[in-house]
């Protein structure tokens, strides 16, 4: 009789273990990952960190280049690594996983400099010019851009869809004291 209440108490402990996994986390006692955890948070980490150390800086990577092999970034229910990626045609049944497939499904970013900026990286862009560089040694490293206004040559405003008024004629994109800036015309 003593044998009966062992079976029963060893079958109710299993079945209680088995409800906790279904009921708490199915996925960490039945996982097949074995890299850690699988949270977009986490993958969101992992592959902007890539972004952020690029030697060549944040600006002048695209975020399609950043391959992403173990999570289905596009959510497509495969996992299909690469570069093919449109932010004008996100839906497109060949896009493919990579950072901008994940910031655009799973972090609504609608576009590479908000991906960027989701990222972490500090960009030229209309949503805030003080991040552009604006060095220079003469007038001609100087441009005037849509949203950054005058900046150095070399840098790169992010535009995202303002509308722009034509600067003022009297006044110019100029280089003054090594600082693109505009100064009135003389």
């Amino acid at each position: 009789m003593k044998n009966i209440y062992w079976v029963i108490g060893i079958v109710i402990i299993l079945v209680i273990g088995f409800l906790f996994c279904i009921f708490f986390s199915y996925r960490s006692c039945f996982s097949y990952h074995t890299s850690g955890p699988s949270t977009i948070e986490y993958y969101k980490v992992k592959y902007c960190d890539i972004l952020l150390e690029n030697p060549n800086g944040c600006d002048k990577v695209s975020t399609n280049s950043i391959i992403i092999n173990d999570a289905d970034a596009d959510k497509d229910n495969e996992l299909d690594p690469g570069t093919n990626w449109n932010w004008n045609n996100p839906e497109s049944n060949d896009s493919q996983d990579n950072l901008a497939a994940l910031c655009y499904g799973f972090y609504n970013m609608k576009n590479e400099t908000y991906c960027k900026m989701l990222c972490g990286c500090s960009l030229c862009s209309q949503d805030d010019p003080s991040l552009c560089d604006r060095s220079c040694e003469s007038d001609n490293d100087c441009k005037w851009t849509c949203g950054c206004e005058c900046i150095s040559k070399n840098e790169e405003c992010k535009f995202t869809n303002i509308l722009c008024e034509a600067p003022d004629p009297s006044y110019a994109c100029k280089c003054i004291n090594k600082d693109c800036r505009f100064e009135k015309i003389i």
